[in-house]
Parts: C-alpha cells; sequence; structure tokens
C-alpha cells in the first residue's frame, strides 16, 4: 500500500496561494505544525487515496487500499505507525452520522489514537458525513455517545463475516454452505459491533439462493435482527423524509447555523462541514438525493468519489465557461477536447449557488475563486474526457491564444445584464484539471456538498508525482 502513500519527506507544504489547494492548512513544514495538524494531513492523504469498494476482499482491501471506513482506518493505523506518529491506536465503531443514536446498525468506523495523553479522533471515511475527514480533540467533550472499541477477536470475527459477503457478492458459495452460514450468523446478532454486516450478509444470501427453504430461514433471521436492534420509522417534513423528529430538530439547528455564515459570507469549511452532515442525512431516507454516475460500467455514487478514482480511470474535466458562450467559440472548443467521448456532463453556473444548500460555487472553487465569481456567472458546461492532463493544458493554451483576441479591453453586456470589461485573464474561455486531485475537486464544482475532495484538504503528492510521471513518459 505504501507506494501510494508519501514518507514524511515528501510532505511537501502548499506556500502558493494560487494553488487549488492552498487552504489545506499545511503552509509550513510539516515538523513545526502540531500534532492535530499533523494527523489531518495524514487523514487527508488516506482519505483521498481510497478507492471505494461496497463489498471489499479482506485479503487485499488493506494492501491495495480498496474498500470502506474500515479499510481506512486499518491504513491510517499503519500508516501511522510508519510515519511515528501518535500511539495507542484503536478502531471504533460509531452511530452513521449526527442523528443516529447508537451503533447498533452503523458501518461507520474511524481510529482513535492518542498523544500525551490525550485522545484524538481521525475519521478517514472515504465518504461525506457528520465529521468525516476531520481530527477531533476528544478530551474536553466526545463527539458520539458511544464508541465501540474493536480488539484482535472482534476485528477477525469482523473480518470473517466481510470474507463471507464478498464471497457471496462474487458467488463462490453453495445452499450447502450458505445454510452452515446462518448458523453462524444467528449467533452472532447478540453483538452489536457486527449488525449492519449481518444483515447486508442476509440480503445478498437471499438473493443468491434459490431454495424456498433456505429464504424463509434468512427471512427469520433479518426479522429476528431487525425487531431487536432497529426500527425502520420515518417522518415526512416539507417532503423530505427524515429518521424521526429529534433528527429533524438537530438538522434544523445545523441549517439554521449555515444560514447565517452563508449570509454573512464566512468560513466557507464550516460551511461544507454542516452542508455534507446535514445532506448525508437526507441521502439516508431520500434517495433521489443520492448522485451517480456511471464509470467503466460501474456505478459510482459522488459521495465516494476520491482522487484515486481518477488516477486509475485516467479521467480529466473540461470547463467550458460562460466567456466561451459570450463569444461564440463554445462549439468549437467543446469539438476540440471532447471528441464525441466525454462523460458526466452538466451545466452549472458556476458564477451562482448550489441548488440544495445555496453554497457560493466558486467559494469552493479554488482559493481566489470569489474574484472570478462574476465572470463565471453565466452557463458553463462541465465534462469528464480521457485525456492525459497535459494534453488538455496543451489544447487549453492553444485555444485561449488564437480566439477571442478581438474581445480584449471593450465592455461587453454581460449574462447579468450589466456592462463588463473584457480580460483575457479573466475571460479565458475553458479550464482543465492538472492531476486526479483536482479533477476530483472539480468534478463537483457544481456540487460542494457531494464532494470528498475538497479545496481544504492537502492533496497526497503521491498521487501527483505519479501523474508527473505519467507526463514525463509521453515527453
Amino acid at each position: 500500500m505504501y507506494y501510494l502513500l508519501p514518507n514524511k519527506d515528501e510532505l511537501v507544504p502548499i506556500i502558493n496561494d494560487w494553488e487549488t489547494f492552498y487552504d489545506s492548512s499545511f503552509n509550513e513544514n510539516f515538523s513545526t505544525l502540531g500534532f492535530k495538524n499533523q494527523l489531518q494531513i495524514i487523514v487527508d492523504i488516506v482519505r483521498q487515496t481510497i478507492l471505494y469498494e461496497e463489498f471489499p476482499n479482506p485479503k487485499e482491501e488493506e494492501d491495495k487500499m480498496i474498500g470502506d471506513s474500515y479499510t481506512a482506518c486499518k491504513v491510517l493505523i499503519n500508516y501511522l505507525k510508519k510515519l511515528n506518529i501518535g500511539n495507542n491506536y484503536k478502531i471504533a465503531l460509531t452511530p452513521n452520522g449526527v442523528s443516529d443514536k447508537n451503533p447498533s446498525f452503523s458501518s461507520h468506523f474511524l481510529v482513535l489514537v492518542d498523544n500525551k495523553n490525550i485522545t484524538y479522533q481521525a475519521d478517514c471515511s472515504p465518504s461525506i458525513g457528520y465529521k468525516c475527514g476531520q481530527v477531533e480533540n476528544l478530551s474536553s467533550k466526545k463527539l458520539y455517545e458511544y464508541y465501540i472499541c474493536l480488539n484482535k477477536d472482534s476485528m477477525e470475527v469482523l473480518d470473517y463475516i466481510r470474507m463471507l459477503i464478498f464471497d457471496i457478492v462474487n458467488e463462490k458459495l453453495n445452499d450447502n454452505l450458505i445454510n452452515q452460514y446462518l448458523k453462524l450468523l444467528s449467533n452472532l446478532h447478540k453483538d452489536i459491533t457486527y449488525n449492519y454486516f449481518i444483515y447486508k450478509c442476509l440480503n445478498i444470501l437471499y438473493k443468491k439462493t434459490n431454495s424456498f427453504q433456505l429464504k424463509r430461514k434468512i427471512c427469520e433471521n433479518a426479522n429476528n435482527l431487525l425487531t431487536e436492534k432497529y426500527n425502520y420509522e420515518k417522518i415526512q417534513i416539507n417532503g423530505i423524509y427524515y429518521s424521526d423528529i429529534s433528527s429533524y430538530k438537530q438538522l434544523k439547528i445545523l441549517k439554521e447555523e449555515l444560514d447565517i455564515l452563508i449570509n454573512e459570507d464566512k468560513d466557507y469549511k464550516r460551511q461544507l462541514e454542516i452542508a455534507q452532515c446535514i445532506l448525508h442525512e437526507i441521502i439516508k431516507y431520500n434517495s433521489e438525493y443520492d448522485k451517480k454516475i456511471i464509470l467503466d460500467n460501474k456505478e459510482i455514487r459522488f459521495t465516494n468519489i476520491t482522487p484515486r478514482l481518477f488516477l486509475i480511470t485516467g479521467y480529466n474535466v473540461v470547463l467550458l465557461k460562460p466567456s466561451a458562450y459570450m463569444s461564440n467559440v463554445d462549439t468549437i472548443i467543446k469539438k476540440e477536447f471532447s471528441k464525441d467521448n466525454f462523460i458526466g456532463e452538466y451545466f452549472p453556473n458556476m458564477g451562482d449557488k448550489s441548488e440544495i444548500f445555496g453554497l457560493k460555487l466558486m467559494r469552493f472553487f479554488h482559493p481566489v475563486g470569489y474574484k472570478y465569481e462574476r465572470s463565471m456567472y453565466g452557463p458553463n458546461d462541465l465534462f469528464l474526457i480521457r485525456e492525459p492532463s497535459d494534453i488538455l493544458k496543451s489544447q487549453k493554451k492553444e485555444l485561449r491564444n488564437s480566439l477571442t483576441n478581438e474581445f480584449d479591453n471593450k465592455l461587453i453586456k454581460w449574462y447579468d445584464g450589466k456592462d463588463i470589461l473584457w480580460n483575457s485573464k479573466m475571460f479565458n474561455l475553458v479550464h482543465t484539471t492538472d492531476d486526479p486531485c483536482e479533477a476530483a475537486l472539480h468534478f463537483l464544482a457544481g456540487y460542494p456538498e457531494y464532494q470528498v475532495m475538497t479545496r481544504f484538504m492537502y492533496s497526497n503528492p503521491k498521487i501527483l508525482k505519479l501523474e508527473r510521471e505519467k507526463v514525463n513518459e509521453r515527453i
């Protein structure tokens, strides 16, 4: 796994404020950062380097860094040990979100790590949600009512169940084996650590077997589990479902805080934290908010898109700006870039706000994005294309130099109905991404609430190095 994880001497601070990830708070030497900030950088790196997989192979998940929050925790602990950061590491199962009262039906894991007798919570989940991606000092207040810490034995049982799920999904079990496993799973019901995975396993078993008798046994096991541990009731308020009235009230308080921050135009990082927390809760009971894309014949949830996905698939982002439309060169530019080989196209107004929570999109695009808010107001066309970043950069430069020179320093009636002075730097027609980290961020530029990779994270230098090596090979 370490070929994708940098050594300490490779952790170089971002010192230029024009760089996309400048606001990661890693702007000085790593050795001079406090423990919490060091831990945050490591969490950023692990989180963006995991390739999300709902049913990973427990025998390979850690080495290949392919899996879920449990996978990420195992990777994080070994990485911290390698870097000699912290001590007394534990994987803990916690409630799955701000509205869950206990972790009895959760699959959300995080790491507890100590430093100088202070315990920190490090959540490296490759997804969005309450405190996902964040490091918190737990000395004064715990963020969850329950933390179920795993020991060696419980991890072995959990790995066994996850291996069972992997085998079932990959059709490696017959009905005789399913019968045996049902007895085992029924004995594990008493420990809430495994409830989510047992229920998931039963669901998959039910779909895979053709035996009516086995299906009945599976249903009996599942019903016992649900009766003991879980309540599926939900309420609807203003067209949106919530788990209960208490959950609605909690999210309402968060939404009020978010609205204040948006109106006062401050603390964008906190705005995004709140928006993602609320969205995570909404998605649980309102599937229409769970946006997805098909990449290489696989359905990917927006909320699980990491830079690792773009490193593997080779996709980059192309964004046609309003200036391309205003100058009527959008067709020329799109033809040059897309070659009828693009996916994931959508049309955000990057100078406006997000649909769900009203986040100002350019504030989450780049540290100085606010300067370009007006020039980005209007039609935008964003899509993915499987082209190397250096080739896209060369095409972009050539198009910018050859088009729209006649508009420079002229007053133009803009999309907001007011005159604006055309400046070639500000009205530069098209944007393309430079690396997988930027691609993961900017593909969701119109949906910042869904971003795993945000501009407030430190970009993994090993991923950037691999991208540069690809460029050098072509040169």
